[in-house]
């Protein structure tokens, strides 16, 4: 690649980020400030719908959507109480939590659907041989769910297990530059990271689910 090409869309990258990190701010200013509980809930949902939007393809948008949404929220809310915080759905504590539960949420489902759709398509026949050797439904869809789960969720759980052996969380660096305790800044970190996992897992369930049931 020619260094010139990659400076200007390195420059293009840097530019379209801080736009976007700037309207962000600008909108969250303005939730923040009013402070209701309707709008909280309608950023939450409306910016699920915009990461799957971007982020997944058109077959698997509604299992993605539903999914995320179901496990976010209410996992979404018990971190936020598990955290101390004065009100469930104050913008400043709901708003980031849901954020960083619907990232590795998302992550997951759609690995997991693509994954678990493909091999599908791709091992037919296995469906069919355990089928007709007696297997019940549930059975005969063990191999594809495992699969999907381990290639969907590895990931996940290798990034869990490097962090602060390996690199320190993003999350606990803001959270001491923000002047938050040790302390309280890592069990910040650590009941949102089980949190996280445990959206994830909710969401991977929903989404084969819903698309099982909607592929029938």
């Amino acid at each position: 690649m020619n260094i010139s090409l990659f400076l200007r869309r390195s420059a293009l990258v840097v530019l379209r980020a801080a736009a976007t990190l700037l309207l962000l701010a600008f909108c969250l200013h303005y939730v923040f400030l009013w402070d209701r509980v309707w709008l909280t809930l309608l950023w939450v949902l409306a910016a699920g719908v915009l990461a799957s939007a971007v982020y997944c393809r058109k077959w698997m948008l509604l299992p993605v959507i539903a999914a995320v949404t179901v496990a976010v929220l209410p996992v979404a809310l018990l971190v936020v109480w598990l955290l101390g915080a004065d009100r469930l759905f104050a913008p400043s504590w709901l708003i980031p939590v849901a954020a960083l539960l619907g990232a590795q949420s998302l992550y997951v489902a759609r690995h997991a659907l693509s994954d678990y759709a493909l091999n599908r398509r791709q091992s037919r026949s296995l469906y069919e041989y355990l089928r007709a050797n007696g297997a019940t439904e549930l059975e005969a869809q063990r191999p594809f769910v495992v699969r999907s789960l381990g290639r969907a969720y590895t990931p996940v759980l290798s990034k869990a297990l490097l962090a602060g052996i390996v690199f320190v969380p993003s999350l606990l660096c803001g959270l001491l530059m923000g002047g938050v305790p040790p302390l309280r800044a890592a069990w910040t970190v650590a009941v949102v990271t089980v949190g996280a996992q445990c959206s994830a897992l909710l969401a991977f369930a929903a989404a084969l689910y819903i698309y099982y049931k909607l592929s029938r």
